[in-house]
């Protein structure tokens, strides 16, 4: 089925709003906060959680992260999902994003968390460091952004390389090479794209959320189990 609804895509949008950075230690979450250091420069130092939405969040998935774990919580995630969700009266919504669900996200034998800090595409040692010329992200909490979009039937999320197969990526790619005798360029080109965006080590580990309000989610491509 192609998308003739209406339809709204987020891509790789939800990882880059700002998170809490939490930490369980004697069964209470508490919150690391950003602090500036004596001798110039910036740290983290630990306190009390913020706010309560926290800890609900948390009760709303039934589930804690481990004792002395640290994990990061996107409160505006939901919040801009349910808002970006209420604009639409009928059709898709696709958010492609690095991610997982709750229980994965917040298991406890995960100690540190997804923070990661990036210059250049380059991973950084230090997310506090060079202010305002990092990227960071952390990463999406599949479980609570569904459950935000209001009136939605959300499917089990599947990776890009998954979703890139069953679109047909291959035979695209197949096309592709049999034009390879009069633009060699132009092959090469795909063929790098194509592995850049399906290498389950890289881009293609990205998860796949689809979503419908009052249209089917059965016979989407992207939800196509391989070799069905």
């Amino acid at each position: 089925m192609c998308l003739r609804q209406p339809r709204g895509q987020g891509n790789e949008f939800f990882d880059a709003l700002p998170v809490h950075l939490v930490e369980r230690r004697d069964e209470t979450l508490h919150e690391w906060y950003v602090a500036a250091k004596s001798g110039g420069g910036l740290t983290l130092e630990l306190g009390p959680a913020s706010t309560p939405q926290l800890d609900r969040t948390f009760d709303a998935l039934g589930l804690q992260p481990g004792e002395g774990s640290r994990a990061e919580v996107s409160l505006a995630a939901p919040e801009v999902m349910a808002r970006l969700s209420s604009q639409l009266d009928r059709g898709y919504l696709l958010t492609i994003d690095y991610g997982k669900e709750a229980t994965d996200l917040y298991a406890s034998w995960r100690r540190m968390g997804t923070l990661m800090a990036f210059q250049n595409h380059s991973p950084q040692p230090d997310p506090l460091a060079s202010p305002g010329l990092l990227d960071l992200t952390a990463h999406v909490d599949f479980t609570t952004l569904a459950a935000a979009a209001d009136g939605y039937e959300s499917a089990p999320t599947v990776s890009q390389a998954e979703a890139l197969v069953a679109l047909g990526v291959g035979d695209a790619l197949d096309a592709s090479r049999e034009r390879a005798s009069a633009d060699v360029a132009r092959f090469t080109t795909d063929r790098r794209a194509v592995e850049t965006l399906t290498d389950i080590a890289g881009l293609g580990r990205i998860r796949v959320l689809a979503q419908a309000k009052d249209a089917p989610l059965d016979g989407l491509l992207c939800l196509r189990p391989l070799g069905g």
